[in-house]
């Protein structure tokens, strides 16, 4: 029955981990929880502390309907602060206080789920290739046998890595760059294919044969690189760039098909994690089954993905983990170059992949050359100093913010 200022000062101004600044609580005087939303507002209010607090007090919302864009605007940064980590001041200052139709703008931009696949791709393709390049000159990495970003650099290290690339960026500019990725993701990866051909002919043990749920759904593991490629582009979805995680880590895809007469009227797409227990038994866990565009699949082809895990896991289908294990280390041995499909030692490959990404960039960074691109952003002199452990006191000293809880 308290009034929101009240209740705000008992619980936030110095009982709470993090106090709300005394800024935030004149606006609210008097105010209830139907002023500001209703009940859920009034749930959701210890986890906008961190976002209230770096508002200017002519910010704060004054109204109902702006406090539910706000806390959805806030559900929103989150995601994007998880996926790109920029500066939580950048992203509440780009919205002015005038937090529905800024929101608006987002939601125009599509399902922002997404930014975490673009932003990882960029990773990969961009940022990647520099810091192989730069391990080979460093003892603290030279005989490590990990090709990815996260086995090279450390969590912090790459946090700052991908702020320094993203600052630049407005959320809008970030969003819109995820947008007409995805939109095109065909084109991309064709492009893709075309830069880098060996990528094309990499393979794995499939996990099975071909079966058939008694359902009538045709499961069929998929083996290499370019059935994946033709899978995410059927599809419409990013499973062709999961090659990496088939051939030298424990993921298994499989293409799930119910036809009638001949013809095929529901189809989706099944990601396993492979697991072995404390007894060196080995597991299977469902870890996504989407039909085009992500969607939710037929039922039918959800049952027969259960039963699947189930039959396998039964004894009823054999695996031949002998003959994965083999396939898995032969991959090692060729990972510096197939794992990205590029050679990422060779410079002229390295620009030719640049230039397909590029496109998907800001409008200013798309008439940069690679070594343009590098120079203006200071990626390679940055890694360079992470790995020879001479990072200078300006990337020592930046203060990653920590990120408030999901709402």
């Amino acid at each position: 029955g308290t009034s929101i200022h009240h209740a705000l000062t008992d619980n936030f101004s110095t009982h709470s981990e993090t106090p709300l600044k005394k800024k935030i609580f004149s606006p609210l005087h008097g105010l209830s929880a139907a002023d500001i939303g209703g009940d859920e507002i009034i749930k959701s209010l210890p986890l906008l502390v961190p976002f209230l607090n770096i508002l200017p007090k002519e910010w704060v919302p004054q109204s109902a309907a702006e406090w539910v864009a706000f806390q959805t605007l806030c559900r929103v940064m989150y995601i994007f602060h998880v996926s790109a980590l920029p500066d939580l001041h950048q992203i509440v200052l780009e919205a002015k206080g005038q937090y529905q139709d800024y929101l608006k703008k987002i939601e125009s931009c599509g399902d922002i789920s997404g930014l975490r696949d673009f932003t990882d791709k960029m990773e990969l393709y961009l940022l990647t290739p520099i810091a192989l390049q730069e391990k080979t000159l460093s003892q603290r990495h030279k005989h490590t046998g990990n090709w990815e970003l996260s086995g090279i650099l450390s969590e912090e290290e790459r946090n700052l890595l991908a702020k320094k690339v993203l600052s630049p960026y407005t959320m809008l500019e970030l969003l819109k760059c995820s947008k007409h990725w995805h939109d095109r993701i065909d084109h991309f990866q064709r492009n893709i294919e075309s830069a880098a051909p060996d990528a094309a002919r990499t393979t794995w043990a499939p996990l099975t044969e071909p079966v058939t749920a008694p359902n009538g759904v045709t499961i069929t593991p998929l083996s290499s690189a370019k059935t994946l490629k033709k899978e995410g582009a059927d599809m419409h979805h990013c499973v062709g760039g999961y090659a990496s995680q088939c051939m030298y880590q424990t993921q298994h895809i499989c293409s799930l098909r119910l036809e009638e007469n001949g013809e095929t009227i529901a189809r989706s797409t099944l990601q396993l994690r492979e697991s072995a227990s404390e007894k060196g038994k080995r597991t299977l866990t469902h870890v996504q089954n989407n039909a085009e565009w992500n969607k939710t699949p037929d039922p039918r082809l959800q049952k027969a993905a259960e039963w699947y895990v189930d039959a396998i896991h039964n004894g009823k289908i054999d695996i031949d983990w002998e003959n994965i294990d083999a396939h898995r280390r032969n991959n090692q041995k060729i990972r510096n170059i197939s794992s990205l499909g590029f050679d990422p030692y060779n410079p002229e490959k390295c620009a030719e992949i640049f230039d397909v990404f590029k496109d998907y960039l800001k409008k200013s960074d798309k008439r940069l050359t690679l070594a343009q691109w590098e120079e203006k952003t200071g990626v390679r002199q940055m890694i360079a100093g992470f790995l020879k452990d001479t990072c200078s006191t300006q990337y020592q000293r930046q203060e990653i913010r920590p990120a408030p809880r999901p709402l």
